[in-house]
């Protein structure tokens, strides 16, 4: 069973954002039907690297094909707003809602405007908006995923190590679209969450590859994997499979030495000095 749908499982440093910008910019340069391509990142400083990497490989300037969205940006603007209408009134939506405390529990059932809104209704609970999305799409009978097939001719997601719950959901339904779904992800960077849910528990996070083997395994979408990464020397690579192991290990192709390569522990008062002598990136 063939597919048009990809994951794309690589190391940190491996090149993954210049991989997708340069196949999405060549993608947009051979369409012919009008249609555009969607790159979402997790993450706004993810977003601001995309455009910045777009804009380099494009003599400086943007794409007029590509639509680079931040995750919640593209639940909002592409599956939420243009469908409220089947859970409130149209126009109502205004934002996210971003105050919801770590595991507070969610009293409102299924197709309930308080389970996915904050007290005056125009707020989406952030970590019920992928939920609503899915509520959104079974109401409507498929539409406010289908729309997307109208719109879009490619679909990238970036930092799929990121995803939980029904955003899974709504990654198994872009499958089923007849148009290309390229997931990029790293289940060793599997630092943030789109949302605290139950829903796929067991296959986010460093989990990641169970939900991708399964797509694989059904025909669904086909795993590409790059474990060398070009940013890491070997014992950064070491390090990185220690504590995150799992049978997809990563290795270098690095081969620069500086004197100063490796991991190190650095105490709380010597973390200034050390920043002006090496002046190291620093990942916030």
């Amino acid at each position: 069973m063939s597919s048009n749908n990809t994951i794309k499982m690589c190391a940190a440093g491996s090149g993954k954002t210049w991989s997708i910008c340069n196949e999405a910019l060549s993608n947009a340069n051979d369409a012919v039907n009008g249609k555009r391509i969607l790159i979402t990142t997790y993450t706004n400083k993810g977003v601001d690297t995309v455009n910045g990497e777009l804009a380099k490989q494009n003599l400086g300037v943007p794409s007029q094909r590509i639509t680079v969205r931040s995750w919640y940006q593209f639940l909002l603007a592409e599956l939420i707003r243009p469908y409220q209408s089947y859970i409130i009134g149209i126009k109502q939506i205004k934002a996210f809602d971003f105050a919801d405390r770590y595991g507070q529990v969610n009293y409102g059932k299924e197709g309930e405007a308080k389970r996915y809104f904050s007290g005056c209704q125009r707020l989406v609970k952030k970590d019920n908006a992928s939920e609503l999305a899915v509520y959104l799409n079974k109401q409507s009978l498929g539409s406010v995923i289908s729309r997307l097939e109208k719109v879009y001719s490619h679909i990238y997601i970036d930092e799929m190590q990121d995803m939980a719950g029904h955003d899974l959901s709504i990654v198994d339904m872009l499958f089923d679209l007849g148009i290309d779904v390229i997931c990029v992800g790293d289940n060793k960077q599997a630092t943030y969450s789109t949302h605290n849910s139950q829903k796929n528990k067991g296959k986010a996070g460093r989990n990641l590859w169970e939900f991708c083997a399964d797509k694989q395994k059904n025909g669904v979408a086909t795993i590409e994997e790059n474990m060398v990464s070009r940013r890491f020397n070997r014992n950064i690579c070491t390090f990185a499979n220690a504590v995150y192991p799992n049978t997809k290990n990563i290795t270098t192709s690095m081969t620069e030495i500086t004197g100063h390569d490796g991991v190190f522990i650095i105490e709380s008062n010597d973390v200034e000095r050390y920043s002006k002598h090496f002046n190291p990136v620093v990942l916030l």
